[in-house]
């Protein structure tokens, strides 16, 4: 009859680490930080991610976090993510 509502839920996980899945922005993120390198998430989405919101950034920090290449540290505004040594191989 037509008068339904249609719902459609996008799914933005892919498999593979940040890293077999080649995100350009985390890539970028990578080859500017040495280990022990700090970034706060405001100069991630200055300095790498340009086009991209604050929500996306902070999952692309929390993705890098997750496969072990940025360890985070602080709370609220003051939270840096700082590089570990886990070798980025691109």
């Amino acid at each position: 009859d037509g008068d339904g509502i249609t719902l459609t839920i996008y799914n933005h996980a892919t498999e593979g680490s940040p890293q077999q899945r080649g995100d350009n922005w985390q890539r970028k993120l990578m080859e500017l930080l040495k280990p022990g390198d700090a970034i706060a998430p405001g100069d991630y989405l200055e300095r790498c991610s340009t086009g991209i919101g604050d929500r996306q950034g902070r999952r692309d920090l929390g993705e890098l976090e997750a496969a072990d290449f940025l360890r985070r540290e602080g709370k609220g505004k003051a939270t840096v993510y700082v590089r570990t040594q886990r070798v980025w191989k691109p």
